[in-house]
């Protein structure tokens, strides 16, 4: 049983692999660069703000250790076909389980320790805290975060609802407990009371594994909905076989839709506009891109950071829709259409102006409202609205012949 996880591991690790290319391209790095590096700088100055009040960064601490508890899940990687060919093995699931545990806990033990060292610098604002300090922390953390992989063992065995409910329950009380009494108290304290914690949901938890009976239909269900989401989130980058961006209605932009194709007898326009509103993967881009700019436009004062930001998410935000291009070539009915192929590349063209010009003005108005000085605000707003109708009427047309 071991080596059959070891080798479905293999088979999905590979498939993974092959994906993430197109998740980690260029464009990627880049905005997660700016990220990076607007994060850095915008942490510095909240600590310099937040350091005043001892008390509300303990709080805020808090929550974000719980909020980093629940990420990552078992990844048993069963199979549909497994309750029929794997059933008379059952009696050795256990030791299936036990692999799959071990390697579901590397991603959130690291996340975990990025957590708690990110978390420093906001606890070494109190003068009797040391580096070293934070060791008790980070101990208890990774205490929690091992039962909590291990009560998504327990929910794959056949227990009563309430047994189930109970001890989730009480993971998170006593998750709640014990952080706040590390962070307001003792935090060796809490420590050892959280590895006795874990020594005992250990103990419960083997128990089941070797007594209890396995779910198979709840195993199977749980682990299809955790690759989904993550096949899902791939699919924002490049098709996923299986996957289908969902579809909307969304008939609140019809008006606007009419706007930009009114009087323009070009069909392209209107198919690359209605394409847009109705699917989610180059929409979904175009908000998020939007909505990173903003909140880091939003603590960025000086003009020679707020305007890079702009035109740089003004930019990702064109390149990212240029495939739009593509994404009827296997459609026959556009094949049918009795226009020449230059309509196409002006339907585009048209459709990314009102977008990027969009973009523009949205970030635009934040620029106006963050950045210092009324000259600098002038520049910023002239500079990308200027640099969106470059992009729109210079450098898409270039791409697209291309």
């Amino acid at each position: 049983m071991a080596e059959l996880f070891q080798l479905r591991l293999s088979r999905y690790q590979k498939k993974l692999f092959r994906y993430l290319k197109y998740v980690f391209n260029d464009h990627m790095s880049l905005l997660l660069l700016f990220l990076v590096g607007g994060f850095v700088f915008y942490y510095t100055e909240f600590i310099k703000v937040i350091a005043e009040h001892p008390l509300m960064i303990k709080v805020l601490v808090g929550f974000i250790w719980l909020g980093a508890l629940s990420i990552g899940r078992l990844a048993t990687l069963v199979e549909e076909a497994d309750k029929v060919f794997l059933l008379p093995k059952e009696k050795e699931i256990s030791r299936y389980l036990n692999q799959a545990f071990k390697h579901s806990l590397m991603l959130p033990m690291f996340v975990i320790v990025l957590v708690v060292a990110l978390s420093g610098p906001l606890l070494l604002t109190d003068a009797s805290q040391t580096f070293i300090g934070l060791s008790p922390f980070l101990f208890m953390m990774l205490a929690f975060k091992f039962s909590h992989l291990q009560l998504q063992q327990q929910a794959l065995y056949q227990l009563p609802a309430k047994q189930k409910k109970t001890a989730t329950r009480n993971l998170w009380l006593i998750a709640v407990l014990f952080i706040g009494l590390g962070l307001l108290f003792n935090p060796v304290l809490a420590m050892c009371g959280s590895l006795g914690w874990v020594l005992s949901f250990n103990k419960e938890t083997k128990r089941i594994l070797a007594q209890g009976i396995f779910d198979w239909d709840q195993a199977i269900k749980a682990e299809n909905s955790r690759q989904k989401k993550i096949y899902q989130f791939i699919n924002l980058f490049t098709d996923v076989p299986g996957i289908k961006s969902q579809v909307k209605r969304r008939s609140y932009f019809d008006g606007l839709i009419t706007k930009v194709t009114k009087n323009d007898k070009n069909p392209y326009v209107y198919l690359f506009a209605r394409s847009f509103v109705r699917g989610n993967e180059f929409s979904g881009m175009f908000v998020r891109l939007l909505l990173v700019a903003i909140v880091m436009l939003w603590f960025a004062k000086s003009l020679y950071m707020a305007l890079p930001i702009s035109l740089v998410a003004i930019f990702l935000i064109g390149f990212q829709l240029i495939p739009m291009y593509h994404q009827f070539d296997y459609m026959v009915m556009t094949q049918l259409y009795p226009v020449p192929d230059s309509q196409k590349q002006k339907g585009l063209q048209k459709v990314m102006a009102v977008l990027l010009l969009l973009a523009a003005v949205i970030l635009a108005i934040v620029l106006a409202i963050t950045v210092n000085g009324l000259a600098n605000k002038g520049l910023a707003v002239a500079a990308t609205i200027a640099f969106s109708l470059v992009l729109s009427y210079l450098y898409v047309p270039l791409r697209l012949k291309k």
